[in-house]
């Protein structure tokens, strides 16, 4: 018997056209479907992060029963800068939820507000350049394209941005996740496919260890990018644990890999584990898709 399990993400960024912009996460599993969004001012969209002027959750069908659908204000956010430091204020803004997703879908919100801020900064007429050094501080080694003094400089004449006419869809990211399992042996693909990149990442698991492992990386913002694509190796003979998202997306950081590569490193652990979590509660739940 195949067991399977399909997870999607869609992450946008719209600006509403009334100076402020909505980052907008919507999730849909076998037994979800959720959705956040974040909302910061244009004009605030600063170097250093904007403030969030407001969050909402809206569960739209849940494994925990429809009497657990709502929709909710998250206040204690407003305020909070969405950039460093965001990621605390946000657990504790979510402990209150027991599907698990919430946090990490108001996280993917975050990086797609700074996926879309050239765009703004654009429009809105700021300019950076006084905060370069900043800017190169956080981005330096944090990938490959920003191990060399080109792909430095590409910060400030982001060439890749010069094909794109955006309107009110600032930003936008597909994410996915395909898991097949049968006996002991998963297969699993992760990808994302976004304004700027696509790739993937597929692993085969025995007995929850790693025993193959390889990364695609089909289009990204320079060419030097495509050399990450052998970080993949990395993964091979790694165990699936309770701490494996944190350690498979370290395999894939530094200055020779793709900081979005090690974001699926980390989804192929967090869909594993909630595969299982699921499979154990399976007696509550019968929603597996079985071929």
């Amino acid at each position: 018997m195949i067991e399977s399990l399909n997870r999607f993400w869609q992450v946008s960024v719209h600006d509403q056209k009334n100076g402020m912009s909505e980052s907008r996460t919507h999730y849909l599993d076998p037994w979800c479907e959720i959705m956040t969004s974040i909302f910061i001012r244009n004009s605030d969209y600063k170097v250093e992060g904007a403030a969030i002027e407001g969050a909402t959750i809206e569960v739209m069908r849940t494994f925990l029963g429809k009497e657990n659908n709502c929709k909710k204000s998250l206040d204690s956010l407003i305020g909070t800068c969405a950039y460093k430091g965001v990621a605390k204020r946000v657990l504790q803004a979510t402990a209150g939820d027991d599907t698990g997703l919430w946090a990490g879908m108001l996280l993917e919100g975050v990086k797609a507000l700074r996926q879309s801020r050239m765009f703004v900064w654009e429009r809105e007429g700021f300019d950076f350049t006084p905060y370069l050094p900043l800017i190169e501080n956080d981005f330096r080694d944090s990938c490959i394209r920003f191990s060399t003094p080109e792909g430095m400089q590409s910060i400030l004449n982001p060439s890749h941005l010069l094909e794109h006419t955006r309107g009110d869809l600032l930003f936008s990211r597909y994410r996915y996740c395909f898991l097949q399992s049968q006996n002991l042996r998963q297969l699993v693909t992760v990808g994302l496919a976004d304004s700027f990149h696509e790739m993937t990442l597929n692993l085969e698991l025995i007995d929850t260890k790693i025993t193959s492992s390889s990364t695609k990386i089909i289009r990204a913002p320079q060419e030097i990018c495509f050399e990450a694509e052998h970080k993949g190796n990395n993964l091979k003979g790694k165990k699936l644990s309770a701490a494996a998202a944190n350690e498979w997306a370290r395999e894939l950081r530094g200055s020779d890999s793709c900081t979005h590569l090690a974001d699926l490193a980390r989804e192929a652990a967090n869909s594993l584990n909630y595969w299982y979590i699921q499979k154990k509660n399976n007696s509550v739940h019968q929603n597996f898709l079985v071929a």
